[in-house]
């Protein structure tokens, strides 16, 4: 999981340059903690992790996609 927020990382910053330096502090995965992962055609394109707020609900953040693949594979 770590590398893929990693390239996902990467991809926003080259999408949105310098304004992504406002999300740097948020943008950390924990270990153990339950994420959501998309795939298309078995490539990951999505992805996300809960904040829990208390004992009955949460709040799925950092749902995240790779541009350049979605663009590539969903044109074709």
């Amino acid at each position: 999981m770590k590398k893929l927020v990693q390239s996902l990382d990467r991809e926003l910053w080259q999408f949105y340059g310098n304004s992504q330096e406002v999300y740097e502090t948020y943008n950390n995965v924990s270990e153990g903690i339950p994420a959501v992962l998309v795939l298309f055609n078995e490539q990951p394109i999505d992805c996300g992790t809960f904040k829990r707020y208390d004992e009955q609900s949460a709040e799925l953040k950092r749902v995240l996609y790779f541009l350049l693949i979605m663009e590539k594979e969903l044109v074709n």
